[in-house]
């Protein structure tokens, strides 16, 4: 355990660096983030020495990553007001809310629901406790349990039972009254007044009187009200329309990417390479955004074909390494030199320190030049001799930066001894393009001079 905390290649000693290089990578999209699984799946392309590890080993950047500041901070508000509930209802509760929160901070992601329904479901038994106690708001449990049926009812003020009276009236009526307790029934008992008595006393505002539908004006000459119309239902309705319109949409995405995702499942136990392909295609069919569908799919067609499935799968998925990787080597085979190399940086680009990728593409740029070269092609073979040389120099020098210190190279990168016989290949190469380009100058120097 010591050696985990203490050793060159531990994830431990290099969650510094990709603190730093997730902060930088969340600068480029700060508000609304790159989505689900950002890290796991760019983290290749932007970590700045060569670790392992796939999950950025805090809660708090995996969500800056996948949903920027704004989710981040919906998230923090929920977070503090669960604390807070806690807080106030079950203070023995807290410990463990504060334990989860501060270890995510350091270690593991939130993208796992399990995190999420422990901390939700901690509030919640602290408003149980509570409930059970009888502390919630400070009232007994039999004040707000009462059912409001045998609430008492809410009893008419006196005063709007006294026909007329002015505003010092009850004050002097109290002042002089010699009661006893039962003298407030009598004099109940004695009123002679009718249900509708104490309303004759009071006359309705101008705005309440009824106005005839014939007439086209007031009795004070002003216009006729319109009848205002009630939106509420209407709203009502299209905001329930949306939300159904809504989960539909959401289901069937759903059901999509689960049937794509049972169908790649059964092609991948598929004896047969014919009913693996069409499996896959199906499975493709039904989740177009499924980047280990079109890798697996594009493994097994022809080049020509296999890259029409790439460049579909690349734009929903653009920065996948795989994908990308796949799509250099497919347009290496077939594609010029130019095209090649665009896709062969854009795969380097991607996963950095991966020296397997940068020896294979040097090996590919020497096959494309010496298939030029048997064509008699001198001149596209001496761009590819070129184009290689630029992509060992490059890997050369990015390995030497990284030998300068012997920390955080968990992924070994270095520069191979295939890359120094690469070398010496493709000078080889550059020599006979050379050659066979000064040859062709010649040949068509002396033709020109003989017409």
């Amino acid at each position: 355990m010591c050696a985990r905390g203490t050793g060159p290649s531990s994830t431990v000693a290099a969650r510094g660096l990709m603190y730093r290089d997730a902060l930088r990578f969340a600068a480029e999209a700060p508000w609304l983030g790159r989505g689900g699984e950002t890290w796991r799946s760019a983290y290749l392309a932007v970590q700045s020495r060569p670790y392992v590890g796939s999950q950025v080993h805090s809660g708090y950047l995996d969500l800056l990553l996948n949903v920027g500041v704004i989710g981040a901070a919906a998230a923090a508000i929920s977070l503090a007001a669960a604390g807070w509930l806690i807080s106030a209802h079950s203070r023995r509760l807290l410990p463990p809310f504060l334990v989860i929160i501060l270890h995510g901070a350091v270690d593991f992601d939130w993208s796992y629901g399990l995190f999420w329904l422990l901390l939700f479901w901690l509030p919640a038994l602290a408003i149980a406790e509570a409930v059970k106690a009888g502390s919630l708001s400070g009232r007994r449990p039999s004040a707000w349990r009462l059912p409001a049926k045998i609430l008492p009812a809410k009893r008419t003020p006196l005063k709007y039972l006294t026909p007329k009276h002015t505003p010092t009236d009850h004050l002097s009526r109290f002042s002089t009254l010699e009661h006893t307790p039962t003298d407030h029934l009598s004099r109940f008992s004695t009123l002679e007044h009718t249900p509708t008595d104490h309303l004759s006393s009071f006359s309705p505002p101008k705005r309440m009187h009824p106005i005839p539908a014939s007439a086209g004006h007031s009795p004070a000459g002003g216009r006729r009200r319109k009848k205002s119309l009630n939106l509420y239902p209407l709203a009502r309705s299209l905001t329930a329309a949306g939300v159904c319109c809504l989960l539909l949409a959401l289901s069937l995405i759903s059901f999509r990417a689960y049937r794509g995702e049972a169908l790649y499942r059964a092609a991948a136990s598929a004896r047969q390479t014919q009913e693996t392909l069409v499996l896959l295609e199906r499975s493709l069919s039904w989740n177009p955004l499924s980047p280990k569908s079109a890798l697996a799919l594009s493994s097994l067609l022809a080049p020509e074909r296999r890259e029409e499935i790439l460049t579909a799968g690349l734009r929903y998925s653009p920065i996948n390494p795989a994908l990308t990787w796949a799509m250099a080597e497919a347009v290496s085979e077939t594609g010029p030199p130019g095209e090649a190399l665009y896709w062969l940086h854009r795969g380097q680009r991607l996963d950095v320190f991966n020296y397997v990728k940068r020896t294979e593409a040097i090996g590919r740029m020497l096959t494309m030049g010496e298939r030029y070269l048997a064509k008699g092609d001198g001149r596209e073979a001496l761009r590819c001799a070129e184009m290689g040389r630029e992509l060992l120099r490059q890997y050369f020098l990015l390995a030497a930066e990284t030998a300068g210190t012997a920390l955080h190279n968990d992924r070994n990168f270095r520069y191979t001894a295939e890359a120094r016989a690469l070398y010496e290949r493709m000078e080889a190469l550059k020599r006979e393009a050379s050659g066979l380009k000064g040859q062709r100058k010649v040949a068509g120097a002396y033709t020109l001079k003989r017409r």
